[in-house]
């Protein structure tokens, strides 16, 4: 055995690792790197608040209203199989009432 096998066999050129603590979503961080890219050490220079809620509550709008719309043509396009008087204009009014009906329901106590 050679002596570079030798010593990679015992581990004396090994990397070591460090366990890093990952910063909250949005924290300024320093980062420094090894020549091959790895992460060295991470500085966490400050925390960011939580993001406001008022982003994700307009995307939960976006989707509940996405789905009103969804439900409300599949009930219009069944009952236009049957109906003459039933046509499209009739999808939004629908998706209005069960985004109503849905918002009614949110805010009754449990």
């Amino acid at each position: 055995m050679s002596a570079a096998s030798a010593s990679r066999a015992s581990g004396a050129t090994s990397r070591s690792f460090i366990l890093l603590i990952c910063p909250s979503a949005g924290a300024r961080v320093r980062v420094t790197l090894d020549t091959k890219g790895f992460i060295r050490s991470l500085d966490i220079l400050d925390q960011e608040p939580p993001p406001a809620r008022s982003n994700s509550s307009g995307r939960d709008r976006e989707i509940r209203r996405m789905c009103a719309i969804q439900v409300a043509a599949s009930l219009i396009g069944q009952f236009a199989q049957t109906r003459e008087e039933v046509c499209t204009d009739h999808i939004f009014p629908l998706a209005d009432r069960i985004l109503d009906w849905d918002w009614l329901e949110q805010a009754r106590p449990r």
